[in-house]
């Protein structure tokens, strides 16, 4: 995987909207507490309401987005906006996050298909905990579903103290995410809505609605379906848990490559200093799945 490439957002004064379907499906999934609700919020307006998912008593909020087509007054697109409920990972354990998962999966699916629903996932990014959101960024990739990320939290990142990319300028670190995964990065302030980002975000969707692409290094569909993952760990079957540490490491493999090209590059001028990142052992390996705490077995 490579840290450089063209940046995938759209420009800004190009419009996909001509190439749309008319109703849109948008997915909001993230961790708890990234400011996904308060993003769905700002989005939605009033235009929200607040049903159960299908079966379960498990409440989702739901919603219009509408933003003004480019370059009239008269017209705008409306997407159907689904604030999922917050999860650490799609293999599931809770009811929660079983809707979560399930509804990416359906989009995943149903991306696939010339007549299904057509539908993008917006993955909430926290940029003061991006180890921990790109690990369910890279399953939600697997699904195949489109994606792109809106990235939130960037004041309390900038003043971090032991972020290492709380030195980087919001703008330059959304490039060099965008970079790295191959997929548009927003940054966003659901609280100021007239200059949150709420419009380049409208953009995004459309745009990767139109023209999908996949995340650099996330190989889809997955190895092995998160929910045959999860029966064959709930049967005790050792093949089952055996292939899913060996897909977990791969995955955080993958997310420790990502943040290293986010690290800012090193002062020319400074002495040299030892690798921050010392060679992991086997055992550091399995310890960083068995023991991870939304991951973990």
């Amino acid at each position: 995987m490579s840290c450089h490439g063209p940046a995938p957002m759209p420009a800004p004064g190009r419009s996909a909207t001509a190439t749309l379907p008319p109703t849109l499906r948008v997915l909001l999934i993230g961790e708890p507490n990234v400011g996904k609700s308060t993003l769905f919020n700002a989005i939605t307006g009033a235009r929200q309401r607040t049903m159960n998912a299908p079966g379960t008593t498990v409440e989702l909020a739901t919603g219009t987005w509408r933003t003004a087509t480019t370059g009239t007054q008269d017209s705008a697109v409306e997407r159907a906006i689904v604030d999922l409920p917050g999860t650490y990972s799609l293999l599931a354990r809770s009811s929660d996050e079983q809707v979560t998962a399930g509804a990416v999966r359906d989009l995943g699916q149903r991306s696939g298909e010339v007549t299904g629903q057509p539908g993008v996932a917006v993955v909430v990014l926290d940029a003061t905990a991006l180890t921990r959101s790109l690990y369910l960024l890279a399953q939600v990739a697997e699904t195949g579903v489109p994606l792109i990320v809106a990235l939130t939290m960037l004041d309390l990142a900038a003043a971090s103290t032991d972020s290492p990319t709380s030195t980087v300028d919001p703008d330059t670190l959304a490039a060099a995410l965008a970079a790295a995964l191959g997929v548009p990065v927003v940054p966003v302030d659901a609280r100021n809505r007239a200059d949150g980002g709420l419009n380049n975000l409208a953009r995004a969707v459309d745009e990767i609605a139109a023209h999908p692409r996949r995340v650099t290094g996330i190989a889809t569909p997955a190895p092995s379906c998160c929910c045959e993952t999860a029966k064959a760990m709930s049967d005790g079957a050792v093949s089952g848990l055996a292939q899913e540490l060996a897909h977990a490491e791969t995955l955080f493999a993958w997310v420790e490559q990502v943040t290293t090209c986010l690290a800012p590059e090193p002062d020319a001028g400074a002495p040299a200093t030892t690798d921050r990142h010392p060679r992991r052992t086997f055992s550091d390996r399995v310890d960083t799945v068995l023991l991870n705490p939304w991951a973990g077995t």
